[in-house]
Formats: structure tokens, C-alpha cells, sequence
């Protein structure tokens, strides 16, 4: 990156067909060849190291969901949202809102994700609704439920694919939300074939020889957020003193998922905990699970160890607003061993984890 634009060091490009394997993640090392130069032989400005695997698709179909309706002229609709890691979100809204206490879509939403193999991960569904207040549509979180991936397809290579039924309620986002649970139903179908794809021919013994000898182990780890404390939270943004004491009401009365919650972010998982209404200290509690494949050294370089970010929210009447983030590396930790953490929040506060 220059002052004046992005200037282009090298390109490597490789054939991954072939390269792939269900079994392991395999790491190669490509030449960075400088287009730029007008030579005979091709001129080399250093490695460029990449590691591969093999994913398969997840189709993943929203059928219907209840709708728990409160405040009904300000209601707009209520909408699923499934994700997994970083990909791209699907949103039942693109199909249009819920608008009926058990609302079925009449044409599929869906959307396919890819799952890496061997490499457990979590399919996160969640369930809003949307309010119009003060002029302007805001959504509020009812619950969530996490599916858990193991990183082997259900359906073998060659066989017919059995799609899977789920019936997920919703946990509760907020200690309010108890007595205003959603239920969902969606549908699961896996592809492990290889339409369209072209044979490719075998791979060399150099090639070969470049791969890792065999895949690392997973590793996992969990994380309980257990509070934070001496935050700001839930402060309406107006100078006016009246206002501002009828919005702080407002804000405590709500039974939506108002309130103060923390993201946990790590490599592909990004997940939520619950809301908590509370102005300094909210208490959580709550232990999340994350899965860790460690990249394989080569030539003598040590890869970048992963970070796991945790950030604290505070999720007013119509925004969220970050009160702050810590971030950490977890390779120095031994197997069954405990951290505590304690990270200083930039608005005030700290958070505390284990």
C-alpha cells in the first residue's frame, strides 16, 4: 500500500484441483513472480504460503416460525437470521416480514454455506422483530439457538442426500424475554459431490512433498463471560433533562432485547451472549464453546497465532454502541488449564472472563 495507490509485488497462481483432501488441510509454499518486469525467465520477489481444505455445502432453509407479537401498531414484522461465521447472513426479510403469529414463507429462503471439513463449527439461527419508533424501523433480537457442526457430512459420497428437519426454540436474549420465546423450523441438506468439477491430474512427489505430514489436532477451548463492571450503558444521547428521563424509563421498561451484551469473536464463530438491562454492572455467566485447527509451520516461518476479540455492547432503543474490546492469544495456555482475564473497556468499566 503507497500514498498514491496499492502497487502489486507479486502474483503466485496455483491449480487447487487435486489439492484438496477431506482427511487433512495441506500447506504449500508458491513463488511471487513480478509481473511487472519484462524478462525472459520469470523474475521471483519471495513466497507467498497458503493452507487449503476441502469443504463441503450446507444448504440451510427457513420454513416457518412463530411470531410472539407485542405493541401491535408499532409492530412491522418479526425475521429469522441464520449465520455461519463470517459468510454472507441469510435473512428471511428478503422474502418479506413475518406478519402472522406462525408465519410460513411461501417461497424458499435459503442459502448454501461452506463448511470446512474436520474443522467443527456453530450455525447460529436467531429470531427479530422490527418496531417502528421515532419514525425509523428498529430491530430487536428475541432469542437465538446455536447448531453445532462437527465438520463431517452427515451423507456419504455417492449416496442421496437426507435433508434434516430442526425444531429450534429460541433462547432468550434478555431475563425479560422468558414468557416471549420464537420457534423456528428449517431444513438442513448437505452436497458432498462434485458437480461441474473437472478430474484433475495427479499431483507430483514435489508437490507432495511440501504438504504437512499429517493434520494437526483441534483444539477447543471454552470462555465464560462472567460481568462487567463500572460501565456507562443504557444513557439516552439528548441534552434534554426531561427527555432524557422519559427515554431512561422507556429503555427500562422495554421487555426487547435492550441492553448491554458482549461479542465473542473467534477465527469463523461470532456469537452473542445474551442482553442484560444494566446501567454499570451486568452480570452474564454464561460459557461459549470454540474450536481451534492451528496452522502448520513451513520454511522456518511461525504463523500468526489467532486472536479472540471480546467486545462489550450497548444496545440502546435504536443502535448499538461499543463500549469497548480487548483482544488476546490463547497459544501460551496448556490443556486444562483456567484464565482469568480482565479487560479495561475504552468508554469505562471492565470486562472480567474466564
Amino acid at each position: 500500500e503507497a500514498i498514491k495507490g496499492d502497487i502489486e509485488v507479486g502474483r503466485a497462481t496455483v491449480n487447487l484441483h487435486g489439492l484438496l483432501s477431506c482427511a487433512e488441510a495441506r500447506t504449500m509454499w508458491l513463488p511471487l513472480i513480478d509481473r511487472h518486469k519484462q524478462a525472459a525467465v520469470p523474475v521471483v520477489s519471495g513466497e507467498l504460503g497458503i493452507t487449503v481444505v476441502q469443504c463441503y455445502r450446507l444448504f440451510v432453509r427457513i420454513n416457518s416460525a412463530s411470531l410472539p407479537v407485542k405493541d401491535s401498531l408499532l409492530t412491522k414484522g418479526g425475521a429469522i437470521v441464520v449465520r455461519h461465521g463470517k459468510q454472507e447472513k441469510l435473512d428471511s426479510c428478503d422474502a418479506g416480514y413475518m406478519t402472522k403469529p406462525t408465519h410460513t414463507w411461501p417461497n424458499p429462503v435459503q442459502r448454501v454455506y461452506y463448511v470446512p471439513y474436520g474443522e467443527p463449527s456453530q450455525l447460529q439461527v436467531s429470531g427479530w422483530t422490527y418496531r417502528v419508533l421515532g419514525g425509523e424501523v428498529t430491530g430487536f433480537c428475541h432469542g437465538w439457538h446455536n447448531v453445532f457442526l462437527r465438520g463431517m457430512p452427515r451423507t456419504q459420497p455417492g449416496a442421496d442426500p437426507v435433508p434434516l428437519d430442526l425444531n429450534l426454540t429460541l433462547l432468550p436474549s434478555s431475563e425479560t424475554d422468558a414468557n416471549s420465546v420464537m420457534n423456528v423450523s428449517i431444513t438442513l441438506q448437505e452436497s458432498v459431490g462434485y458437480e461441474g468439477v473437472v478430474p484433475a491430474p495427479p499431483v507430483t512427489d514435489e508437490v507432495r512433498a511440501a504438504w504437512p505430514p499429517e493434520r494437526p489436532v483441534t483444539r477447543f477451548f471454552e470462555c465464560c463471560v462472567l460481568n462487567a463492571k463500572g460501565i456507562i450503558a443504557m444513557q439516552p444521547t439528548t441534552e434534554d433533562p426531561t427527555l432524557r428521563d422519559r427515554l431512561r424509563e422507556k429503555i427500562r421498561e422495554s421487555s426487547d432485547s435492550v441492553g448491554v451484551y458482549t461479542r465473542l469473536e473467534f477465527m469463523h464463530d461470532v456469537l452473542d451472549t445474551r442482553h442484560v438491562k444494566s446501567e454499570n454492572n451486568p452480570v452474564w455467566n454464561e460459557v461459549f464453546t470454540f474450536y481451534s485447527l492451528p496452522v502448520v509451520p513451513a520454511k522456518g516461518w511461525e504463523p500468526t497465532p489467532p486472536e479472540f476479540r471480546l467486545s462489550v455492547w450497548d444496545h440502546g432503543l435504536r443502535n448499538h454502541d461499543c463500549l469497548g474490546a480487548g483482544f488476546t492469544k490463547l497459544e501460551d495456555m496448556e490443556a486444562g488449564s483456567q484464565l482469568p482475564l480482565t479487560f479495561d473497556l475504552e468508554r469505562g468499566g471492565v470486562l472480567n472472563v474466564r
